[in-house]
């Protein structure tokens, strides 16, 4: 599918059509745990299933570049593989890949927003040092 955007007068247009954008964050799998929160209780498809029915249309999908870095295995303890197959056997780019297309299944627009360059800080102390600047040692602007 595509979706041909178009901005005009001040408003927003998908496909022709008039688009109001009502959207949510998704937060988790910026952090150490490396996936979404919620995943233990409930299925993705179930997620999305809700979020659509409710008028959603749109989702931020947080992330580190620290994660996206070391793309490790998705961590079955954030999730129920039963419930939520497609996240099974994933990395972290896998995983962020498989939250999108079942975003799409539902008509949800995704945004991907860098949250974080590390996935957590030292004694849990954020921001600490933090200078504000989104670089550091490891991530040269």
């Amino acid at each position: 599918r595509s979706l041909d955007l178009l901005g005009r007068d001040g408003r927003l247009y998908a496909n022709g059509e008039e688009l109001k954008i009502k959207g949510l964050n998704w937060f988790g799998q910026e952090g150490p745990e490396r996936v979404p929160f919620g995943l233990t209780q409930r299925s993705l498809d179930d997620l999305m299933s809700f979020m659509q029915v409710n008028g959603f249309n749109a989702l931020r999908l947080l992330f580190s570049l620290q994660n996206v870095e070391e793309n490790m295995p998705t961590p079955a303890k954030g999730f129920n593989p039963d419930n939520s197959p497609e996240l099974a056997n994933t990395d972290y780019l896998g995983m962020l890949e498989a939250i999108v297309k079942k975003a799409g299944e539902h008509n949800i627009l995704v945004l991907l927003a860098c949250h974080r360059l590390q996935n957590g800080y030292p004694d849990n102390e954020w921001p600490g040092k933090w200078n504000g600047r989104w670089f550091d040692k490891g991530w040269q602007a």
